[in-house]
């Protein structure tokens, strides 16, 4: 029997597990072991002056573009150890106080989804769900699960609000969630887990809720689902190759995003009417210096490419298509 429309339901143990997302999903019955993997204890808030989120000083190699208008969702990454035992750990900030739920996949955003959601729960622990989903096309795709193999770790998280805009993007009045998590490039996990190959694109997926936490229920937890729909929430797509040491801060990378997110058949908003032109143009414009290059996790308001390629996702959502 399905659960109710609006409520992704997951009940985790050595039984049956159900879970409706709304839409028009089934109930599943899966055989799963639950096991939440977290190793600090952080305060609901973090008092000013610490590193938060993906900001200047957070240490990471690497930095998203804010990905949307909505849920301001970024996420910083290093890759550490060894070719035989990569690992990712991965922050993702997003202006919610409820959950974040994010998923690797093929960059065509067709097929099985390794997902996670994140949260600070209601004692200010960070959570992760390691999840995954069979089969997806954009928006419309088969139950929620968890995975049986939890090959997640929480590494850090907290929750703060912030009272004056920061140098590194946050505005003024929002509260964000900032949840670190840990996991091997390869987990060995082929039937539920992704593997994350080196110099490969993998498509991004992300869902948020801006005030509904996931709520543990019994053995499990309920993550209402009805929280990612505007504008209670957000869900959008990005390509991303998590070992690439290349900068993001060539042309290239930006007249990728120009085309990509800036406008389609019914919203002609894109800005060149090609990549070609795109690049002919970045190019000349650092040349001449008319733009400097910048600094992506602090450039949100200035004549610099990394500005640029900030504010690209932020012109209209990806092309999502929506289903009822």
């Amino acid at each position: 029997m399905a659960d109710s429309v609006g409520e992704k339901r997951i009940r985790c143990s050595t039984g049956r597990m159900t879970l409706s997302l709304g839409l028009s999903l089934l109930s599943a019955a899966v055989v799963a072991s639950c096991l939440l993997l977290f190793v600090v204890d952080v305060a609901g808030t973090v008092t000013p002056g610490e590193t938060f989120g993906c900001g200047a000083g957070a240490n990471f190699a690497h930095v998203s573009p804010i990905l949307c208008p909505v849920a301001k969702i970024r996420v910083c990454w290093n890759v550490t150890g060894t070719d035989a035992g990569k690992e990712l750990v991965l922050r993702a900030e997003a202006a919610v106080t409820g959950y974040a739920s994010l998923g690797l996949m093929d960059r065509s955003f067709l097929g099985p989804v390794d997902l996670f959601t994140v949260f600070v729960d209601e004692a200010g622990q960070p959570r992760v769900l390691d999840q995954h989903i069979d089969g997806f096309t954009p928006w419309v795709h088969t139950d929620i699960e968890n995975d049986a193999q939890q090959d997640l770790a929480v590494v850090d998280g907290a929750v703060k609000a912030f009272t004056d805009s920061s140098d590194s993007g946050h505005v003024k009045g929002l509260t964000y969630t900032s949840v670190t998590i840990r996991r091997p490039m390869v987990t060995g996990d082929s039937t539920e887990d992704r593997a994350i190959e080196s110099g490969k694109e993998a498509g991004f997926i992300w869902m948020t809720s801006k005030t509904s936490k996931p709520v543990e229920v019994g053995d499990g937890f309920n993550v209402p689902s009805d929280g990612y729909k505007y504008p209670n929430g957000n869900k959008g797509t990005w390509r991303v190759t998590f070992d690439d040491t290349e900068s993001q801060l060539t042309c290239e990378y930006y007249c990728q995003l120009q085309q990509t997110v800036c406008g389609d058949s019914q919203e002609r908003e894109s800005q060149y009417t090609s990549e070609e032109e795109c690049l002919e143009r970045c190019g000349k414009y650092l040349r001449e210096s008319a733009w400097t290059e910048g600094d992506i996790q602090v450039d949100h308001a200035s004549q610099t490419l990394a500005c640029r390629i900030n504010a690209a996702p932020r012109r209209r959502t990806p092309r999502l298509r929506m289903t009822q």
